[in-house]
């Protein structure tokens, strides 16, 4: 088996290669810039070797009418609360210059082709977000940009998994790590499955 090795950057992600560390910044900026720019700082300060943000547009998620989140503590519309969210495209250039000036990958994981491709000049990989794998326009999207992919795998089964690899294989790309993810926040202990990342690895061959 060989399991092919990815670089991004100076790093390369794969057999033998040190753990590459991402700082989960999602949309925890709470739409505050320098809080993002904190968590950026938080990062560096934690020798992470990348940082990866959300870029998401309410009106591509959720009709206006979705009703309330029945697992959020806010009891608001849920357009609302991802709304509030958002990151405003006028931030990416910003936050990309920030981590580049520590040292820092900077990524993010678009919900929606058009998000994709305004993150394109700033980015040197992608992140697909375990919610989107089965989200097949996006993923060919991403994919024909032909930049290296994380894919998170949480609630998807190995037939999911392997037709996201698929999709992105029709477009020629073959930059692929694959995610562990318990889609639970936080995750408990047992519910981890780290040796997913073992049978992922074996069975498609991918860094993991």
């Amino acid at each position: 088996m060989t399991v092919r090795k990815i670089q991004i950057g100076s790093r390369w992600i794969g057999e033998g290669e040190t753990c590459f560390i991402v700082a989960e910044a999602g949309s925890n900026h709470n739409g505050n810039l320098d809080q993002a720019l904190a968590i950026i700082d938080a990062a560096k300060e934690s020798k992470a070797d990348a940082v990866k943000f959300q870029n998401f547009r309410a009106e591509k998620l959720y009709p206006r009418n979705a009703g309330a989140s029945d697992y959020l503590p806010v009891k608001k519309p849920i357009y609302d609360i991802v709304k509030d969210m958002e990151m405003p495209p006028e931030w990416i250039p910003v936050l990309a210059d920030y981590c580049k000036a520590r040292d820092l990958v900077f990524f993010s994981a678009p919900f929606d082709e058009e998000s994709a491709d305004l993150l394109e000049p700033y980015v040197s990989l992608y992140k697909i977000a375990s919610y989107e794998i089965t989200h097949a326009p996006l993923i060919r999207h991403v994919a024909k940009k032909k930049k290296p992919i994380i894919i998170s795998t949480g609630t998807a089964d190995l037939t999911e998994v392997r037709q996201a690899l698929e999709w992105c294989h029709a477009e020629g790309n073959e930059q692929i790590v694959l995610l562990q993810c318990t889609a639970s926040y936080p995750a408990p202990l047992n519910t981890l499955n780290i040796r997913a990342l073992v049978t992922m690895r074996e069975t498609f061959c991918v860094p993991t």
